[in-house]
């Protein structure tokens, strides 16, 4: 009953849904086709470690993998990585060219001239005897990244992917199917 309600409010309304829906659509696929640099940063990992020095002292250490990806089609330009705190040592992988320094906000950053679409930057922060670096921000000209879960996953052989694929394939077309099921009935049309 709820379903035959539902179809008929569709049915006296589709001159009202079907522009909706189209505007919404089309949104989404000019967000999604849009060439920009689409960042995103996060955590990957850290370690603390604690050294006995000379003269009973202790240094505490910690290390911060940190990691920028521009996910998007188009390269991001003057990226600007702003850290709560300056680490003692940095360096990124692959190896690159920054800029470091202070902004008007007293926090430490680390500038990139840019990061090319589908790049992956890994930052190494070493702290001596201070807090670890905690990104506050990523800017770029073109606008700001996003803070995303970092997860480490394991990379299957081509068999394992193929299968994986193939099967989500099968449940895209079964969905389709059903989707045409319901519409099919909700109309009347049998086939």
């Amino acid at each position: 009953m709820m379903n035959e309600d539902a179809i008929s409010w569709l049915l006296q309304n589709w001159t009202y849904v079907v522009p909706v829906l189209t505007v919404a659509l089309t949104w989404f696929l000019n967000r999604y086709f849009t060439a920009a640099p689409r960042l995103r940063y996060g955590l990957a990992n850290n370690s603390f470690h604690s050294l006995a020095l000379p003269e009973n002292n202790r240094a505490a250490i910690y290390c911060e993998k940190l990691y920028i990806q521009n996910s998007g089609s188009k390269a991001a330009t003057n990226v600007e990585i702003s850290f709560r705190n300056a680490p003692t040592d940095i360096s990124t992988y692959p190896p690159l060219q920054y800029e470091i320094g202070h902004n008007k906000d007293g926090n430490f950053f680390l500038k990139l001239p840019s990061i090319s679409a589908r790049e992956l930057i890994i930052i190494d922060t070493i702290h001596v005897n201070s807090p670890t670096a905690e990104i506050q921000a990523v800017r770029c000209a073109e606008g700001r990244g996003k803070n995303v879960t970092f997860w480490v996953q394991r990379k299957y052989g081509r068999e394992i992917t193929f299968a994986l694929g193939a099967v989500m394939l099968l449940g895209a077309y079964y969905a389709l199917v059903l989707i045409f099921q319901f519409f099919a009935t909700a109309l009347g049309i049998h086939g």
